[in-house]
């Protein structure tokens, strides 16, 4: 597993017209995607946690990952 800090994404100097391209990239191609259904936990008041799954097929091999949400007040 791999795990991207926010600081690594900042060292490949990815520019908003590439974030642009890639967003509307995956918007045209949404249908090639596997998006499970988000797990929501909510363990107490305003605490939360949202995992969001995805592979990506690609032409020689599939991509996995996921986005975390979470919140925890206090």
């Amino acid at each position: 597993m791999k795990i991207v800090s926010f600081d690594d994404i900042l060292k490949l100097n990815i520019t908003p017209q590439t974030c642009y391209r890639w967003v509307s990239e995956m918007i045209a191609n949404k249908d090639e995607v596997l998006l499970p259904a988000k797990i929501s936990m909510k363990p107490a008041e305003g605490i939360f946690c949202n995992v969001m799954p995805c592979i990506i097929r690609g032409e020689k091999m599939e991509w996995g990952g996921g986005k975390n949400c979470y919140q925890i007040s206090g």
